[in-house]
């Protein structure tokens, strides 16, 4: 980990994952995206910040063990879903479809 002053603050980091986490669990019927494509964003945010909270410097042995162990439960979640999202067969997608998501 970098040191502490490069280091995010840990409550800030905390604050903004679980408003990710809200985010997350209520998508906003006002946002630019699809629910199922924010989700797929928020995750990955949230996995991000747990990382980073599990490995956080100033943060207690016992709330780091938590965010790890969340972590893991989030990236579990994040791989299932990537497995669904799979197609076991069908029709490639095409150019416009492709282009669409870049």
């Amino acid at each position: 980990m970098p040191d502490e002053a490069s280091t995010p603050d840990a409550e800030a980091l905390l604050a903004g994952t679980l408003a990710l986490m809200t985010a997350w669990a209520h998508p906003s019927p006002e946002a630019k995206l699809a629910p199922e494509a924010l989700q797929s964003l928020l995750r990955k945010k949230i996995i991000s910040n747990l990382f980073f909270l599990q490995h956080h410097p100033l943060i207690s042995p016992h709330l780091r063990q938590v965010a790890s162990n969340v972590h893991g439960q989030w990236h579990a979640a994040l791989c299932m879903q990537t497995l669904e999202d799979k197609p076991t067969s069908g029709p490639a997608p095409t150019d416009e479809q492709r282009s669409a998501l870049h």
